[in-house]
């Protein structure tokens, strides 16, 4: 998927994949959702995203009507890190792209 926000292309083809994440839920329930982060050459975040109609990925289809949709949303640093926190993601993957401080 490629997409233009804030006048920079984020492409899913040229970036970095960093982590996936799905909740294991199947495609026919509105709350089904999945996630993947991704690093751009520049060193920029974004996140591309599919999911059900009761998911933040929800495409509107008619008033007070929704339905599956997915779509790309470009993240700050701060974001990137709170994602892969957010996502249980694995130490050393974080450790990869932010330093860290020991607890």
């Amino acid at each position: 998927m490629r997409r233009v926000i804030d006048k920079r292309v984020y492409d899913t083809d040229t970036a970095e994949l960093v982590h996936c994440w799905d909740n294991n839920l199947g495609d026919s329930d509105i709350n089904q959702c999945e996630e993947t982060l991704y690093r751009t050459p520049n060193g920029r975040w974004f996140v591309w995203g599919r999911g059900g109609a009761n998911t933040r990925w929800n495409e509107q289809i008619e008033t007070n009507h929704w339905a599956a949709g997915e779509g790309l949303r470009a993240l700050g640093p701060d974001e990137a890190l709170l994602w892969l926190e957010d996502h249980n993601v694995p130490a050393e993957t974080v450790e990869r792209y932010f330093k860290v401080k020991a607890a």
